[in-house]
């Protein structure tokens, strides 16, 4: 048996050093193709004018791909005159480079298409035009067809425009619109072919009509537009009439869509109508309030009536004063709610006959948090009186505002409500149902424990050889089992370093042939609502959020959840940014804690500060999602330190598959040992401290060779919560983190990798197609343990959350229905993660054991060591090379640190 598994053994670790020396060979190339694309950049910007056709021809022809990278930067830079271009072009064509790419468009290879596609394009060879326009109507893949679009834009070649739409109807949803995109990119170029198409039935196209009507509003596209309210796509028609109404419509115009028999329709015009603050707005929009169809565009409406005009709040309140139905009255008052502090101070200065009726209403709402904060910043004892008095009776008869009153209210207003102090009753990290059962942590030990016991029981009874019932052999048996164990694991590791290998280089050769320009597209890249929770952040958080503020990326914005601090993270906020009390209407989509109020600032309308009461991150988050107003989201530690272009790279990644991507996570990096400035990493080093370098070998090989090997497998259930990216819409209809405010009533640490795996489950029922991507090139620094105190309350942490999520899910282990995540990555969390920490902390005492009594065969001594040892650490040196892949990070000192650091480990860190 020894013998097999040391046979194995090498057969694996000859793997391993050939892939190695693989990537050493493949990195060294990489870098000369680096100083070549440098030399090209140079050259295109200070040796260009002086050379003539002939040395054009030959630098080009030298290295074609290099000079291609150079040469889209360079466009996308410094935009070169068109004289420049030609000279590029009829240098290209000298140089046969064209005929090159051109026979790269019928390669197997989608990549290589797809960078065929986006050079030829930049070239604006004739030729290649031609064959690229061939190549459009007969491309299969969806991402290749939208760089091929792209290549005929950059080329300025109008006549493309047919072929182009002749690909519409053969998108899949992702790409649809991603492709209009690009198509009105063409300009006035594509005003011309609109025209012929408007009256086409094709959705596809009525679609691109609608997006140029929006861009260019224009008499004729308007008649196009009400043309196609009648369309027999509803989606069409309904898209028509958003346009419709928010580019074109008036008042009168969309009171007429008031009673449409569409209810989407009528929600449409109830909401563009609160873009026309006045008297009639209010009287048109208050009936809707009745309807539960309505009910919330309605409320949405009024919101933004008085937000826009808050002068129109006394007639709104006249309204609700004098309406019966009961269904009306609440709408009003939930419209009215964000103003509640204003009212109250109203109620108290003006002597309201029905004070208490009108603040009864707003407090029933839930949302009057303002009454709150009157009454908190209120010194006057007559004032504190009068409106205690007003909201008492409300606030005693219900629960919910008991307890935010108990929680949030001075002394001084409690006492005059009679009300008792309530003690938080979800503190941080003791949240409902967040721990693990003991029956299942006794389950899992007894499992580890008595497994092997049975094992060897079991061979003892059934075997031929000398096998006896004693301590000794069951030392032997055991080590044996624990080096197989431990090969098996690293044997997977080796196959995750391979795919990952393969991942981080397609990666890399992928973002050099996506233009900035393209990338920059409005349409091509999803829009991105960044969630930042923040508990106590009162120092670094204005920091971070400017730098959030600075990323490179087309359309954003950020949404920073205060979540009930203790110091004065808000008050930061509010001051830094000049941020005001808003009247921002909020989604209902996730239950959460109670938000106390929205914070914005017309200047920077990319930024969003939500106030609200303590329940932990996954409830920040769920919060956040409610005031989301794009089409994915990211969830950001506010500790953390995004680079400037990762959300730009991690999003690119969609890109590169048809497959819809519902989540996509990025690397984290310890950022202790770095020079940041203002929230951006000027100068990355390895910290100074032992502890924390050790984890960041442990990082590096954890992301580079486990993550990205696991996207590349299609199985990837883990997304780092601080910095992963979600489709909003998914992550909604899954209800959201795992909160006990919310469906299932229940808490959890691990809230990232859960939030996955229901998403992934989820849409498996649904048998809707969808992947999980994981950017190797994108990087988030944070923080990390610097004392074993707290390093152990971590690694505490991520292993309660790992046992609850697998116990949370089993239903998946081993089910054919969730494919490979199922069958795979599941049956790896559950042996080698649940039951590893187990069987690895037996297999250290028993090999020291039988060590110390020297009863282990000098064989399987070396097995142990050697499948513990070498193997761990050439996965750890490949994952020093996949980290530096896209470019340098650390100092040649560093890296060689880092590969100390990988033998240094297997001796007390990692079995601490």
């Amino acid at each position: 048996m020894e013998t097999v598994g040391t046979v194995l053994l090498g057969l694996f670790t000859a793997a391993a050093l050939l892939t190695a020396s693989v990537l050493a060979v493949a990195r060294f190339a990489r870098k000369r193709r680096s100083r070549r694309e440098e030399w090209y950049r140079r050259f295109l910007t200070e040796g260009l004018p002086s050379a003539g056709p002939s040395l054009l021809a030959q630098h080009i022809g030298r290295d074609p791909m290099s000079f291609f990278r150079a040469y889209v930067w360079y466009c996308d830079s410094l935009q070169p005159d068109p004289h420049t271009r030609d000279r590029i072009r009829d240098a290209v064509i000298g140089a046969g480079v064209d005929l090159v790419l051109m026979k790269d468009l019928s390669r197997r290879n989608a990549a290589v298409r797809a960078r065929a596609g986006i050079y030829l394009g930049y070239s604006r060879s004739e030729r290649a035009i031609r064959a690229l326009v061939n190549a459009l109507e007969v491309e299969p893949k969806a991402f290749v067809k939208l760089r091929y679009a792209y290549g005929l834009q950059q080329s300025g070649f109008g006549a493309a425009i047919p072929s182009i739409l002749d690909t519409l109807a053969s998108l899949p949803p992702e790409y649809e619109p991603r492709m209009r995109a690009v198509l009105l990119e063409f300009g006035d170029e594509l005003l011309d072919y609109v025209a012929l198409i408007q009256d086409r039935p094709q959705p596809q196209l009525q679609r691109l009509v609608i997006d140029v009507a929006a861009r260019y509003p224009t008499e004729s596209l308007h008649n196009a537009l009400e043309g196609l309210l009648h369309a027999e796509e509803p989606s069409v028609a309904r898209e028509a009439f958003r346009v419709m109404a928010s580019q074109y419509g008036s008042p009168m115009y969309l009171a007429e869509h008031l009673a449409d028999s569409d209810t989407y329709t009528r929600n449409l015009a109830i909401e563009a109508l609160g873009q026309t603050p006045s008297e009639n707005t209010i009287d048109l929009v208050t009936p809707h309030l009745a309807a539960p169809e309505t009910r919330k565009s309605a409320v949405l409406a009024l919101s933004e009536v008085l937000r826009h005009n808050p002068r129109l709040y006394a007639r709104m309140l006249d309204t609700l004063r004098h309406a019966s139905d009961a269904g009306v009255r609440s709408g009003l008052a939930e419209a009215l709610a964000p103003r509640a502090e204003y009212l109250v101070q109203a109620a108290v200065q003006e002597k309201w006959a029905d004070a208490s009726d009108i603040l009864a209403m707003l407090l029933r709402t839930r949302k009057a948090t303002g009454i709150l904060s009157y009454l908190n910043r209120s010194v006057d004892p007559h004032t504190i009186k009068e409106v205690t008095s007003m909201v008492g009776p409300t606030v005693r008869s219900d629960a919910w505002l008991r307890e935010e009153y108990g929680l949030y209210a001075r002394d001084e207003i409690l006492l005059a409500l009679g009300l008792e102090r309530e003690e938080e009753s979800r503190e941080r990290g003791v949240r409902q149902g967040e721990n693990v059962r003991f029956s299942l942590l006794s389950l899992t030990l007894a499992f580890a424990i008595l497994g092997p016991i049975g094992a060897f029981v079991i061979t003892a009874l059934v075997s031929d050889s000398a096998v006896a019932l004693t301590v000794p052999d069951y030392l032997q048996f055991f080590s044996l089992g624990f080096g197989f164990y431990a090969f098996a694991l690293n044997t997977v590791y080796l196959v995750l370093l391979v795919f990952a290998a393969f991942g981080v280089v397609r990666q890399h050769e992928s973002w050099q042939t996506k233009p900035l320009s393209m990338l920059f597209t409005s349409g091509v890249l999803p829009s991105v609502s960044i969630i930042v929770p923040a508990y106590n952040e009162e120092l670094n958080v204005v920091e971070n959020v400017t730098a959030l503020l600075n990323l490179s990326y087309p359309d954003y914005e950020v949404v920073v959840v205060n979540d009930g601090s203790t110091d004065d993270t808000l008050e930061s906020l509010v001051e830094h940014f000049e941020l005001e009390r808003a009247d921002v209407f909020l989604h209902g989509y996730l239950k959460t804690r109670s938000v106390r109020g929205v914070y914005r600032n017309s200047r920077l309308p990319g930024l969003v500060v939500i106030d609200k009461s303590n329940g932990g991150k996954a409830d920040s988050l769920n919060a956040g999602l409610n005031a989301a107003r794009k089409e994915y989201f990211a969830a950001i530690d506010s500790d953390s330190v995004l680079e400037r272009d990762a959300l730009l790279e991690l999003a690119a990644g969609f890109l590169d598959t048809d497959t819809p991507v519902v989540a996509a996570g990025g690397n984290i990096m310890p950022v202790n040992g770095c020079t940041v400035d203002r929230g951006h990493i000027e100068q990355v080093r390895l910290p100074d401290r032992m502890l924390p370098r050790f984890q960041t070998m442990e990082y590096v090989r954890a992301f580079m060779n486990g993550r990205t090997g696991w996207a590349e497998l299609g199985s990837l259930l883990i997304i780092s919560g601080a910095f992963g990216l979600f489709r909003t819409r998914d992550v909604v209809d899954s209800r959201g983190y795992l909160t006990s405010s919310e469906r299932y009533t229940k808490d959890t640490v691990a809230e990232d990798m859960e939030l996955v795996v229901r998403v992934t489950h989820d849409l498996t029922q649904a048998g809707v197609a969808h992947a999980v991507q994981y950017a190797a090139n994108a990087n988030c620094w944070t923080e990390v343990p610097e004392n074993p105190r707290i390093l152990s309350a971590q690694r505490d942490r991520w292993q309660r959350g790992l046992i609850d999520v697998l116990f949370f899910h089993s239903s998946m282990l081993l089910n054919p229905k969730y494919g490979r995540s199922g069958l795979v990555a599941l049956p790896y969390y559950y042996v080698f993660e649940l039951f590893g920490p187990w069987i690895e902390l037996q297999g250290y005492v028993f090999f020291i054991v039988g060590l110390s009594l020297g009863i282990l065969p000098a064989v399987l001594i070396w097995f142990v060591i050697a499948a513990t040892i070498p193997l761990g650490m050439l996965t750890s040196a490949v994952a020093v090379m996949l980290v530096e892949w896209h470019r340098e990070l650390y100092r040649r000192r560093d890296r060689w640190g880092l590969l100390a650091l990988a033998l240094l480990e297997n001796f007390g860190y990692r079995q601490f």
